[in-house]
C-alpha cells in the first residue's frame, strides 16, 4: 500500500471510531434516562 492509502485509510478510521464514541455517548446518556433522544442540540454544542 502506497502512503497516501495508508493515510486516507488512517483518516477513515479515525474518523469511525470518533463517531462510533458519540454514539456510544449519545446512547448510554438516553439509557440512563439523563437527555431525550430528541433533546440533543443540533449544532452540538450540549455534548
Amino acid at each position: 500500500m502506497t502512503q497516501s492509502a495508508v493515510a486516507l485509510l488512517g483518516f477513515a478510521l479515525w474518523t469511525i471510531i470518533l463517531v462510533v464514541c458519540l454514539a456510544f455517548f449519545r446512547v448510554s446518556l438516553v439509557a440512563a434516562g439523563k437527555k431525550s433522544s430528541a433533546g440533543f442540540s443540533p449544532d452540538g454544542d450540549d455534548v
